[in-house]
């Protein structure tokens, strides 16, 4: 691919140094907050990669598609169902391995330091060896590993994503959810000998649905096995335009290939038998898309932000200081004085926010506790009443490993069904309405703002207007409502679009994005495995009969796996508590600071002009000089981004 990306790397170098260039303007005009804002969306748009996510249910061929697409094994292709690592595929100069600890649940303890180990023994750390049936996968003490190689995928900025097995765990999927709206593309690998299970559809329509599948692709996997059988194919071909083409529309992102077979010809050298694969064919789509589509989001954003930032550089912020250069020096002082109450009125409206902010956050993390508590009390009333009746009896004579396996299945089937219908009839509803109301909160807070810091401006410079968002300026108002949901909208590229352009057409889809980030991948789980809870408490050694002690037996299993529950409930709503924490901080408090810097930043570009004009006309004149240059520097920054523009839109 390394042709293709040439391009990309070459104007997103450019489109660097001329962020870079703005931010410096900036700082030296005293906008602190436009040169943090500039500076942000330069470190994002230096780190960015295409970030590809592998996605399935366990035994698809997951591991051996990145291997394919490699060329070389680096994941290994059979690990145990016990694991919950997210595996990152990055390129370095040598292959190696970096293992990141979770972070501790309690507060006041550090984070371990990465563990860097060699390639070869990742199996003993990504799997959890030596435990027991059923032994919690949350015994990992890994979150990630990023594996470094130096291949010709990854040298064209592109970070391949492994993820554990779906639905195999309720934790796997959460692990792998949580990735997922960060994914530049996602391809979903599915089984051409176990075509769509109800549990993959599912999968799809709640959790990729949501983005119109307009950056996923499928692959069906193991071609190979039924190629030879027109029948079947035809069969699977079928099911395929039956249930993906509506959601795909005209975009051809299903592709049938041979991962195993993929890798061999890569591997051996064998470009008939890698051809064969089918596996070129979805490449060269996905280099299309990754390209084409996601390079020119990636860099139009941040031309966007560096549109806007040229356009207030040279009709806001440079008229307002060659207004104040050209003010009598008591006449700012009295200004001054007098838009000083302004500010600090403005000043006491993001601090009120930011108490409403908590307030909403806590009263959210209350709500949460309660619905949840209410949930454990409707499935035990549910699974009392109805527990028993959906076993089979027969089986029941000989607590057989088999009878005991179907046990455990009913138990977890129930557990989980429990928990998808609470977290998609209570707690997602619940997150949602909060949501909006902060969204609420948050343009009312910044119309008010808006008001006090427009009268500051007022009384300091009454002779500059302030742009409006008809013009091509984005008005302080719509800049603050714009920081929220930066980290949510369209990925990675999209964080780069916060506080930047404003609201536009992101308004109505905030809240729910912001939701589904603390809800949607909430799968919460029990402590140990379901047959350990039982096999701990020794009732397939106290109960052997069938008949009237069936009763007994499931009452009993009934008791302990609701104690199982309930000694888990803290744990389980810390880890939803610590998921809207998470989402406040990143989508919300970032308003609060975007005030504060807008009060900063105007305050000290006023200080710094009476600072110069205190110095006396020497450096009065020196400071008009430097604005004329200024001007003529921004108005050729505003000539490189509306190139920079045409070029990539044109791409």
């Amino acid at each position: 691919m390394n042709s293709d990306f040439d391009g990309f790397r070459q104007r997103r170098e450019q489109i660097l140094a001329l962020i870079q260039e703005l931010q410096a303007v900036s700082a030296e005009l005293a906008d602190t907050a436009r040169a943090d804002k500039l500076s942000y969306v330069s470190g994002r748009l230096q780190s960015d990669a295409f970030r590809l996510m592998i996605l399935g249910e366990f035994k698809r061929g997951k591991s051996t598609t990145v291997n394919a697409l490699l060329g070389e094994s680096v994941l290994p292709s059979k690990v145990a169902p016990c694991t919950a690592i997210i595996s990152e595929v990055k390129h370095g100069e040598r292959p190696r391995a970096v293992l990141h600890h979770v972070p501790p649940t309690e507060k006041g303890i550090p984070v371990q330091d990465p563990l860097e180990i060699e390639v070869g023994e990742l199996n003993r750390y990504v799997t959890i060896g030596g435990s027991k049936a059923g032994s919690s996968i949350q015994e990992s003490p890994y979150a990630k590993v990023e594996l470094f190689y130096p291949l010709d995928l990854l040298q064209d900025d592109v970070v391949v994503i492994d993820s554990p097995g779906l639905n195999e765990h309720g934790t796997r999927t959460t692990v792998a959810l949580d990735y997922l709206h960060n994914a530049d593309a996602v391809v979903m690998v599915l089984s051409c000998q176990q075509p769509l299970s109800l549990a993959e559809l599912e999968f799809i329509h709640t959790h990729l649905g949501e983005k119109n599948l307009k950056h996923v692709f499928f692959l069906w996997n193991h071609f190979d096995a039924i190629e030879d059988s027109p029948e079947d194919v035809e069969d699977l071909q079928d099911r395929s335009h039956q249930y993906l083409d509506p959601m795909l529309g005209a975009r051809d992102r299903v592709f049938f290939i041979s991962a195993r077979e993929a890798l061999r010809g890569r591997t051996r050298g064998n470009p008939a038998q890698l051809e064969r694969s089918g596996l070129p064919r979805f490449e060269a789509a996905l280099r299309v898309f990754l390209v084409e589509d996601k390079a020119r989001m990636k860099l139009l954003a941040p031309l966007r932000a560096a549109q806007n930032a040229v356009f207030e550089l040279a009709n806001e912020v440079i008229p307002q200081q060659e207004l104040l250069v050209d003010t009598d020096l008591a006449v700012l002082k009295d200004r001054e004085r007098q838009f000083k109450p302004q500010l600090e009125e403005a000043g006491r409206t993001y601090r009120t926010l930011e108490r409403q902010l908590l307030r909403q956050r806590d009263k959210l993390k209350r709500d949460i506790s309660l619905s949840y508590d209410q949930f454990l009390r409707d499935f035990e009333r549910d699974i009392r009443n109805e527990g028993a009746d959906k076993l089979d009896p027969g089986r029941w004579k000989v607590l057989t490993g088999g009878a005991r396996k179907e046990i455990e299945q009913h138990f977890d089937q129930e557990l989980q069904e429990g928990l998808k219908r609470w977290q998609t009839r209570e707690l997602q509803p619940l997150v949602e309405r909060s949501v909006s109301e902060v969204w609420e909160n948050i343009e009312r807070f910044a119309a008010q703002f808006a008001e006090f810091y427009e009268d500051a401006r007022a009384v300091m410079m009454p002779s500059v207007r302030a742009s409006s968002e008809e013009e091509e300026g984005v008005g302080v108002a719509s800049r603050l409502v714009g920081t929220v949901g930066g980290f949510v909208l369209g990925g990675p590229g999209g964080a780069l679009v916060g506080g930047s352009l404003g609201t536009g057409g992101m308004v109505k889809s905030v809240p729910t994005m912001i939701a589904a980030g603390i809800g949607a991948a909430v799968f919460l789980t029990g402590p140990v495995g379901i047959l350990a809870v039982f096999a701990a408490a020794g009732l397939f050694e106290t109960f052997r009969q069938s008949g009237g002690i069936k009763k007994g037996l499931m009452e009993k299993m009934t008791d302990v796996l609701m104690k199982s529950l309930r000694d888990h409930q803290t744990t389980a709503l810390d880890e939803l508590h610590k998921r809207v924490d998470q989402n406040w901080e990143e989508n919300f408090h970032p308003v609060v600071t975007a005030a504060e810097g807008e009060i900063r930043s105007l305050r000290e570009q006023v200080r710094d002009i009476i600072a110069q004009k205190e110095a006396g006309e020497e450096a009065v004149d020196a400071a008009r000089q430097r604005l004329r240059q200024t001007r003529v520097r921004v108005g050729e920054l505003a000539g490189r981004v509306r190139d920079l523009q045409a070029e990539v839109s044109a791409v």
